[in-house]
């Protein structure tokens, strides 16, 4: 059947000619396209041949009739094959049987969603009406999301949307476009009646809409938009382009109504005023000409002279009518026509639509320049191949599965549509190994559930995130199913076979985990417990069934050492965080325990797992509670001791001080150094006790309390020393004394602030003296502290041992603060002191002891510039 046949049987239908039929179709808004089938031997359809398209269809399909017109489908549309809608069937249907259908698809190959109506003129033919519905398509789509986002999406769209409740026949929604474009509320439109509804509808639209409403009713799927006037609340009748749909319930049964309403007053009016330029040609922009077929040019507007001034030579030198001859053999024996065609020109493309002016010889030109049109339509060509690019290379593998049902409605199979370029690669099947076959027939293995899952998608419209193991090729995925169309399901699934080796290796390290006595725990950042170590089930006496899945927080009453928000910041920004908090055991026991948190961070740069490990420091707290009240006992009895000392000296001002002395240091040596003793034990069990605990800062702090009460031991036990070498008889057991054995041990022990600076310097002739080395250790002990005691504020201390004539003198010197002129007479006087702690024996024992080893000690001290004292002993014999 020829396209003259068909424009002659429409013509028929129109009450006209061949004329009326071009110039019809041609102001059609819908596309139009006629074609002819092709069948194989067998009679099936396998493809079919443009015969006609109109200009509609060109516009929406961005396909150029001179392009197409003569070819097949598949040599226009590469990979109509894989098209889910399978044109190539339906549209074989249509012209073989002769039965009309209307459907929606999603043309892949094209990208775009149409409104298809198709029916046979004669058997072997076509005709296929499209409206181009993807912008509602996309709407329609982006409505299936959830609830909060639909409202995002309704609340800012600039159509409007409103839903009515079919049982009360009441709007229970309107959006704000919707109020903005009628001007009416979803309470205000409840209480206009429907004859009042009615009669704002345009008198020349009822109809339409009426017959919209009886089709929704009915439960049909209007998918092109009526467009009417209707009077909104201002009293202005404005256009509107109005599509509805039902919504159903879980039974099918029809509960609401949604609409989805566009203004479209300006651009009817700008059709209107498209349609008042075009009927003037003189106002016109674009060129018009009006061509003889002899080639002589009857007619041109101003554009036309603006833009081709040399009119005279424009046939025989313009490239747009270069071919003249042709353009007129087109029209040749017809009395009406029209075509159009697309031509470059130098570097500019150029539109060109030719008319036949009825009953002459002359051809009316209009000629647009499409160069931009152009750019932007090969820059969406770009922009179309890059993004079949990303899809192809995303890091997803994708199927897109059709679901194939059995009489009863219920899916028994499925079929491959299509797969990107990571299917193959994760699955190591090729793509035309698997599009257009059937899950049954590549997985004979594969189990019914996995099928009802795609069942499932498509009934609900919910997508579902799943794992699955095939036996087919014995690897885990992770797979993420959502709807893609009426029976199509789309697939994003990653190969998770490695990462489940690796929860089977983590199996197999929590078991190693258990062996540690510390308690383990793994959770969520909202405290949900995802892993229990057998350490937690000891230290808290809960199982892991009784932990895993609670908020360990709830679960355990934790006591934080400050507010768990601030902890979680310095979390987030440290990834991990240690501390002291307070737990709550199963029994009811508290304990305390050293806790450190470890946190694992996603792919976007959040927290979604922490790593728990606690460890009972409750024994060593109640350890440190006990050596801090031994180091308060300590200082008590330090004070007593000082305390009583005074007491005593006060009694020796008269003649009976040095009994008192006597009696003050035996009272010292019985009352003083037992509880002394005490205290010593006290720390070395508690040193003892602190080897066995983990090293942390608490030990460390611990063990240095531990050493200033040692210090403060010490100190007590020198002044019961100086106390007691005053007052009793001194009798050295003179023997031969290394000086710098003595002098480095003596330092060894004792040690000295960081900021005082020791310099030690035993000349070789003077190392050996004839002494009582414990009186040597002594006078050099005291002497060396009352040189670091008057440097508080760090400073220099110098040792120097060296032979003169026949003595070995010993020098200590500070650069302390030096001694007041008023008090040197009185400085080897006993009970005399300087400083605010303290009884006064020091150099005066160091006076006795010096003179019993019979030697003399000396002093030389400048106030702020420091002291020297000077031990002048005998040397070796």
């Amino acid at each position: 059947m020829s396209t003259d046949v068909l424009a002659g049987g429409w013509a028929k239908a129109l009450g006209g000619d061949r004329k009326q039929f071009n110039m019809f179709i041609e102001k059609m808004m819908d596309g139009f396209a006629y074609h002819k089938i092709v069948v194989d031997k067998a009679g099936k359809p396998i493809d079919y041949v443009f015969l006609e398209v109109n200009h509609a269809f060109e516009k929406m399909t961005d396909l150029k009739r001179e392009s197409i017109i003569g070819k097949k489908v598949t040599e226009v549309l590469i990979g109509i094959e894989k098209d889910p809608a399978d044109w190539i069937g339906i549209y074989g249907k249509v012209a073989l049987t002769g039965e009309p259908v209307q459907f929606e698809n999603h043309a892949e190959p094209l990208g775009k969603w149409y409104n298809v109506s198709a029916y046979c003129p004669e058997k072997g033919y076509f005709v296929a009406l499209f409206e181009d519905i993807s912008e509602r398509k996309k709407a329609e789509e982006t409505l299936k999301e959830t609830e909060k986002q639909l409202r995002v999406i309704v609340e800012n769209s600039v159509d409007g949307i409103n839903m009515l409740d079919l049982k009360t026949g009441k709007y229970v929604f309107m959006s704000p476009a919707q109020v903005k474009l009628t001007g009416f509320t979803a309470e205000e439109i409840n209480n206009i009646s429907v004859q009042e509804a009615y009669d704002r509808t345009h008198p020349d639209d009822r109809e339409i809409t009426i017959a919209q409403q009886k089709k929704v009713a009915a439960g049909e799927t209007v998918s092109e938009p009526v467009e009417y006037r209707w009077k909104v609340k201002s009293g202005e009748y404005r256009w509107f382009s109005d599509s509805r749909k039902l919504v159903y319930d879980d039974q099918g049964q029809a509960i609401a109504m949604v609409g989805i309403t566009r203004d479209i007053t300006e651009r009817k009016k700008a059709e209107e005023e498209v349609a008042r330029i075009a009927s003037f040609p003189l106002l016109n922009p674009n060129p018009i000409l009006e061509v003889g077929f002899d080639g002589n040019i009857t007619y041109s507007n101003p554009a036309a002279k603006t833009n081709f001034a040399d009119l005279e030579t424009l046939r025989l030198a313009h490239p747009l009518l270069s071919d003249w001859q042709n353009v007129v053999k087109a029209f040749e024996g017809k009395s009406s026509g029209t075509f159009n065609r697309e031509v470059k020109v130098c570097k500019h493309w150029y539109y060109q639509e030719f008319f036949l002016v009825p009953n002459t010889q002359r051809i009316r030109i209009y000629t647009m320049n499409i160069s931009e049109r152009k750019k932007a339509e090969e820059a969406l060509r770009l922009s179309e191949d890059h993004y079949r690019t990303l899809f192809s290379s995303i890091g997803e593998g994708f199927e897109l599965m059709e679901l194939i049902f059995d009489e009863n409605k219920a899916v028994y199979d499925l079929r491959y549509l299509e797969v990107n370029d990571t299917y193959e690669k994760q699955t190591g099947l090729k793509a035309k190994d698997v599009v257009g076959k059937t899950v049954k027939e590549l997985f004979p293995k594969i189990e019914r559930m996995w099928i009802e899952v795609f069942d499932k998608v498509i009934k609900t419209g919910l997508p579902t995130r799943l794992e699955d193991y095939h036996q087919d090729t014995n690897r885990y995925y992770s797979a993420y199913y959502f709807p893609f169309g009426k029976k199509e399901v789309g697939v994003l699934f990653n190969d998770i076979t490695e990462e489940k080796k690796a929860e089977k290796s983590i199996a197999r390290q929590a078991q190693l985990i258990d062996l540690s006595p510390d308690a383990i725990i793994v959770r969520k950042l909202d405290g949900a417990i995802i892993f229990w170590s057998k350490g937690a089930e000891k230290l808290y006496g809960l199982t892991k069934e009784e932990a895993i899945g609670h908020d360990i927080n709830s679960l355990l009453k934790t006591e934080f050492p400050q507010p768990l928000e601030k902890i979680l910041k310095t979390l987030k920004v440290d990834g991990k965080w240690s501390g002291e908090i307070v737990h709550t055991c199963k029994n009811g026991d508290k304990l305390v325990v050293q806790s450190f948190w470890l946190a694992k961070f996603g792919a976007d740069g959040k927290i979604f797992e922490m790593l728990e490990s606690n460890v009972d420091i409750t024994q060593r707290i109640e350890l440190q509670a006990k050596l801090e009240e031994s180091a308060i006992r300590v200082e008590e009895y330090a004070n007593q001791m000082e305390e009583l000392a005074n007491t005593r000296a006060a009694q020796l001002r008269d003649a009976e001080r040095l009994a008192a002395i006597g009696a003050t240091a035996g009272m010292v040596g019985h009352d003083i150094r037992n509880p002394l003793q005490a205290i010593t034990g006290d720390i070395f069990l508690a040193k003892t006790d602190l080897i066995a605990l983990p090293e942390s800062e608490e030990k460390k702090c611990i063990q240095e309390s531990l050493s200033e009460i040692e210090k403060n031991v010490d100190y007590i036990n020198k002044i019961v020393a100086d106390l007691q070498d005053f007052a009793r008889p001194l009798k050295p057991n003179v023997e031969e004394t290394d000086l710098k054995l003595v002098i480095d041990e003596l330092l060894k022990k004792n040690g000295l602030p960081e900021n005082v600076k020791v310099s030690v310097k035993v000349e070789s002739d003077a190392r050996k003296v004839v002494a009582d080395s414990t009186f040597i250790n002594r006078i050099m002990y005291n002497l060396v502290t009352n040189a670091v005691q008057a440097m508080p504020r760090g400073g220099k201390l110098t040792i120097h041992s060296f032979k003169e004539a026949k003595d070995v003198l010993i020098t200590v010197k500070d650069t302390g603060v030096g001694i007041p002129e008023a008090v040197k007479g009185k400085l080897f006087t006993p009970m005399f002191t300087t400083k605010s702690k303290g009884q006064g024996f020091g150099l005066a024992v160091i006076k006795r002891m010096t003179e019993s080893l019979g030697g003399t000690v000396s002093f030389e001290s400048q106030e702020g510039k420091g002291t020297t004292f000077i031990v002048r002993l005998p040397s070796k014999s």
